[in-house]
């Protein structure tokens, strides 16, 4: 995604579209802490900074950070865009490491998506303790982002190829999130007419993201609240002849 440097003196401009998508993103957010804290599934917690972290970027993008946060022209506003991009690019590369479980079917891919997110983690570095860097940031934050949108592209494209269960959702997900970035790409460079669609094709593309994210996320919860459910009713084994099973069963994995 391309992120433009944010003027000092000039907020840009603050549609009203943007406020749908952050209230999405806040009830979102909710649930998903709610089911990590209960099933304890660190892709939660990690969508769930990742949902955080891109509202803030739209808010900083569309000058409600600067707005409601930190009206204050400081250090925080100043470098909102790269603070909220480079964390969000964390969180998505690694909740997506998580998610499709690449590391199992392909250690290239795995060793990929490690270096950019070392990558992202060092400009985050950069950004909060070296200060004169923006020049170079600006550039590092769109490109890191574009690679890391290739590498998932491919690595949905390859689970297909090696036979991977992953959810359509999911795949919806990245498609929607990749038609909203080139459409921003198109329209920057004047390559599409201007219109609402077009200027917003990046909310948009991010706000179906989200919603079928969510959607992967609740096919998620269902499939680890079976497998609870199952392997709770499982009989326990007696510790003094494991292959003798007891006559009771193990209450305490079984989710209500």
């Amino acid at each position: 995604m391309a992120y433009p440097q944010q003027s000092d003196n000039k907020l840009q401009s603050k549609p009203i579209f943007t406020r749908h998508i952050l209230r999405g993103f806040a009830i979102g957010r909710s649930n998903l802490l709610v089911f990590y804290f209960g099933i304890g599934e660190k892709s939660f917690l990690l969508y769930s900074v990742y949902v955080v972290s891109v509202a803030l970027l739209h808010m900083s993008l569309d000058g409600y950070f600067f707005q409601y946060i930190n009206p204050a022209s400081g250090w925080l506003n100043k470098n909102a865009i790269l603070l909220t991009a480079s964390l969000s690019g964390i969180a998505f590369s690694r909740y997506a490491q998580i998610y499709t479980n690449v590391k199992k079917w392909s250690k290239g891919l795995n060793k990929v998506l490690n270096l950019l997110l070392s990558a992202l983690v060092i400009l985050l570095i950069c950004v909060v303790f070296i200060s004169n860097g923006k020049a170079i940031y600006y550039p590092a934050v769109n490109l890191l982002s574009f690679l890391l949108l290739m590498v998932l592209i491919t690595t949905v494209l390859l689970s297909y190829v090696k036979g991977q269960k992953l959810d359509f959702f999911f795949t919806f997900a990245i498609f929607s999130f990749t038609v909203g970035f080139f459409i921003l790409i198109f329209n920057n460079f004047s390559l599409i007419p201007n219109s609402f669609f077009t200027e917003n094709g990046s909310k948009i593309g991010t706000g179906f993201e989200i919603i079928f994210l969510s959607l992967a996320m609740s096919n998620r919860i269902r499939l680890l609240k079976s497998e609870k459910e199952n392997y709770g009713k499982l009989p326990c084994r007696s510790p003094k002849n494991p292959m003798k099973s007891n006559p009771i069963f193990c209450p305490i994995l079984v989710m209500n």
